[in-house]
């Protein structure tokens, strides 16, 4: 048997509230149409709570299904229908954007704001307590070209709350938790820098993109900041839908082929994040810890080395080493064509060119060795490489072995533990004496990014970081 609703004329007359503001354009969420409704609720007399009463008995009568946690079905589906509307409003507001920035051939100067949070815990009504933020203004002809980045320090954390903050610190960002947090205590401080670094003056507030998984965090720990002021209601965007929309604009300038069949393509390439732990590009606390994969203001600028890499060409834009990719990136034209040093086809297994710098390729160019070839004739395979080290961003790199030039002498022969054929590599001799060892760590270098012998040339840096057993 199901549970049956409670007597609540005030729900009905709070979503007929929210309906009546959504027509006018005001929209607002359950939780403030709650507050604003239930102000009205207390000044009305019977009569005019009666219609409204009258919804609930029938609603009664007919036993309104409630969810495990007691909630009506009615407001759930309302809240559902409330998150469907937001996000096509914000998928027509992003495509106006765009449609407006190429029709006055300007798509490579129209920017986009990412924002990325860290956050000390969850508490037990499902609200995120940030610990840092950090937001980029992006577009493609200037990558990153403003930063605003803030540590939180919320002076406590809700009751219960600090076991599980400890764990998730120690787990991902790694700064001190609450009493003992360092960064800004002051809120409205805070919120006067993003609305500032946003234009507040310049009218609407621009939409915040971040990565899929993270929209409704994003959202709470704004909510937070604001501390339920409804004044300023910030637009928190997939920046998979952002990446997907400006990749079908520039491909319209030129390209026959469309490369991103769906969003999910962006979304691939957002989730294998191959810049993760690119230094040089973090807040100096995360530098300093060497956790620079988890600073938020690193991950904002991950994502823009990722977009310009795919979009950039497209508009003919000359993709600049620490601007639009890593500083120590190798943007050749040609890696780019496909063609290697000797003039061999190189990149793809299947010899086509790329039409990208990172996505299309086995090694990330930001890792050393900066460039790698792979070749198979008969049983036998050349490694070339070159001996372009790890640039010092920051002077945080950790020195690399130096192996000279790996082409200048010869490896002795090994054999393929697994296929029992015999390999001769170009190549230093290392001191070590297991040599397939050498060679192994030879091609996991930029963890398991290289490219693997001709015969696991199928996991193509799939597996980031498998090497042959």
């Amino acid at each position: 048997m199901p549970k049956k609703a409670p007597k609540n004329a005030f729900f009905y007359f709070m979503l007929e509230y929210k309906k009546n503001e959504d027509a006018r354009g005001r929209g607002i969420s359950l939780a403030q149409a709650s507050v604003k409704a239930g102000e009205k609720w207390v000044k009305m007399n019977a009569q005019q709570r009666a219609p409204f009463e009258d919804k609930a008995k029938k609603n009664r009568d007919f036993g309104e299904r409630l969810t495990a946690q007691g909630i009506p079905y009615s407001q759930v589906e309302a809240q559902k229908r409330e998150r469907e509307t937001k996000v096509l409003g914000h998928h027509q507001r992003l495509t106006e954007l765009l449609q407006q920035a190429t029709k006055k051939n300007a798509l490579e100067k129209q920017d986009f704001f990412f924002i990325s949070f860290a956050y000390f815990c969850e508490d037990s009504e499902g609200n995120y307590i940030p610990a840092e933020m950090a937001v980029v203004r992006f577009n493609l002809e200037q990558a990153v070209h403003d930063k605003l980045h803030v540590r939180i320090d919320p002076q406590r954390l809700p009751l219960g709350m600090a076991y599980l903050a400890t764990k998730h610190a120690e787990e991902d960002h790694k700064l001190p938790v609450p009493p003992n947090a360092k960064g800004e205590t002051d809120l409205n401080m805070i919120t006067s820098q993003l609305l500032s670094f946003l234009g507040q003056d310049s009218g609407e507030l621009p939409m915040l993109f971040t990565d899929r998984d993270d929209v409704a965090k994003v959202e709470s720990m704004l909510e937070w900041l604001f501390q339920g002021t409804d004044e300023y209601n910030l637009a928190v965007c997939s920046l998979a839908e952002m990446f997907f929309q400006l990749k079908c604009s520039t491909e319209s300038f030129g390209m026959d082929v469309k490369m991103f069949g769906s969003v999910h393509r962006a979304q691939q390439l957002i989730t294998r994040d191959i810049y993760d732990y690119t230094t040089g590009i973090a807040c100096d606390d995360h530098e300093a810890m060497d956790n620079v994969k988890n600073c938020p203001l690193s991950r904002c600028i991950r994502w823009a080395y990722v977009i310009a890499d795919n979009c950039c060409l497209d508009l003919s834009i000359d993709l600049q080493p620490g601007r639009h990719v890593p500083l120590n990136a190798n943007t050749s034209s040609q890696l780019l064509s496909g063609t290697s040093t000797d003039g061999n086809t190189m990149g793809s297994s299947n010899g086509e060119a790329r039409t990208s710098y990172v996505s299309d390729s086995y090694v990330s160019r930001m890792t050393y060795p900066s460039e790698v070839q792979s070749r198979a004739s008969s049983s036998r395979h050349t490694w070339k490489c070159s001996n372009d080290s790890k640039v010092d961003l920051k002077g945080s790199f950790k020195q690399e072995p130096n192996w000279g030039d790996l082409s200048t002498s010869r490896l002795p022969p090994i054999k393929d533990p697994e296929h029992g054929n015999t390999h001769e590599l170009g190549g230093r001799s290392h001191p070590e004496d297991d040599t397939w060892s050498v060679v192994s760590k030879a091609s996991s270098r930029g963890r398991g990014r290289g490219i693997m012998l001709s015969d696991y040339l199928s996991l193509g840096g799939a597996g980031r970081g498998k090497i042959p057993k």
